[in-house]
């Protein structure tokens, strides 16, 4: 049995399971269900080290984009415009980190911007 074969029926299974569930049970509990499953996932992913990854960063052209590791399983993101020094920070649910990249930085953060609450 082929390894494409076998994740093949491990998907079809799994999506006869998420159908399932999210029928037959109330949505409460299939969000809990979906936030334990992806906590496992993080944990067997990440071990007990504490954090899902380190900072990083990307180099474009005129800006540049700040990864930065949020809460076990988010990332937020300082957009910097080289040319100006001024930076934009997207999903900040750790400010303090915010404010700390920022300062390594030497940037001016003038926007925030939020895709969804934390």
């Amino acid at each position: 049995m082929s390894s494409s074969h076998t994740d093949r029926n491990d998907l079809t299974f799994f999506e006869i399971m998420l159908s399932f569930v999210s029928t037959y049970l109330p949505n409460k509990v299939v969000q809990g269900l979906t936030a334990v499953y992806f906590r496992v996932s993080a944990l067997r992913n990440n071990g007990l080290r504490g954090g899902h990854s380190t900072q990083s960063s990307i180099q474009l052209s005129k800006m540049k984009v700040t990864i930065l590791p949020a809460l076990s399983d988010n990332y937020m993101y300082l957009i910097t415009d080289e040319n100006t020094n001024q930076a934009a920070v997207v999903d900040p649910v750790e400010p303090d980190t915010v404010l700390d990249a920022v300062k390594a930085a030497g940037v001016n953060l003038t926007k925030v911007l939020t895709t969804h609450h934390h």
